[in-house]
């Protein structure tokens, strides 16, 4: 009986609770995959009107780079946040996920980060 009551007390106040999950005000729109050869790319378009907190936008791109990292699929990520999930696009050319050829897309980009988990290359454009 004593062992229980020892046993129960440690398990309500020994464990620590946890931090709820960071909550990003960034809206995900879609995600698109694209393999070229052995080389597998993964963009993903989210949109977000508000003003940046660079902050958090840095949380926000390393949890998705730790993601990738976990899944160990992917040779580049990126992420591109537009002004409105209306103008969230993908680019003309996705293999390289360059919006250069889309002048009006372009427009309508906030941020854009590129991560190569081939060579560690990690930035954000906004």
């Amino acid at each position: 009986m004593i062992r229980n009551t020892i046993l129960i007390l440690v398990l309500v106040f020994g464990c620590s609770p946890s931090a709820p999950p960071e909550i990003f005000p960034y809206n995900f729109v879609n995600a698109k995959e694209e393999k070229n050869g052995k080389i597998l790319s993964n963009l993903e378009l989210y949109a977000y009107e508000g003003e940046f907190d660079l902050e958090q936008l840095k949380r926000f791109v390393k949890k998705n780079s730790d993601r990738m990292d976990k899944m160990d699929r992917y040779n580049w990520y990126f992420i591109a946040i537009f002004n409105t999930k209306e103008k969230a696009k993908f680019p003309k050319a996705p293999l390289t996920a360059a919006y250069g050829l889309d002048d009006n897309t372009m427009k309508n980009i906030r941020v854009y980060y590129t991560y190569n988990r081939m060579n560690g290359f990690k930035e954000i454009n906004i």
